[in-house]
């Protein structure tokens, strides 16, 4: 191959590489998107559902994101939030809580999800879990807050 075939095989790759590069945040927000609005109905469920137990939940959504949260009586927290990553606008939950001492994390799953390993359980099973972690750090954080 002469110096100019490669040259233009060169720029083939990298026209093609740009290309897919632009795409995939695109189609991942639009994924994102779909997601997202499959979710909030799930999740307004499960804020009537802990309502009934007097029990507070704080719903933010947009059209790409979705947070819940609990309070406990001292003022701490514990919830979650899915939304799309920076990068590349895969699918990303993250846990955000306060300690015992009053200190406020966030922790990432350190997972991201696309269309190729996404099922709308894996943010069930998290609120699930989000919720249960809740009940079982009340007491330390002065109990509930309630409705």
């Amino acid at each position: 191959m002469n110096r100019e075939e490669f040259f233009s095989s060169i720029d083939a790759k990298i026209s093609r590489v740009n290309v897919s590069a632009v795409d995939v945040p695109a189609e991942n927000q639009a994924f994102l998107e779909m997601v997202v609005a499959r979710l909030q109905p799930v999740v307004a469920s499960y804020q009537a559902r802990l309502a009934e137990r007097k029990i507070i939940a704080e719903i933010k959504a947009s059209p790409v994101s979705i947070s819940f949260t609990l309070h406990y009586r001292d003022g701490g927290h514990c919830g979650l939030t899915l939304d799309g990553h920076l990068s590349d606008r895969r699918i990303e939950i993250t846990a955000h809580y306060t300690n015992e001492n009053g200190q406020n994390y966030v922790n990432s799953l350190g997972i991201t999800y696309g269309r190729d390993n996404w099922q709308d359980s894996i943010f069930e099973e998290a609120l699930q879990k989000c919720i249960d972690d809740f009940l079982f750090y009340a007491a330390r954080h002065g109990g509930i807050y309630l409705n």
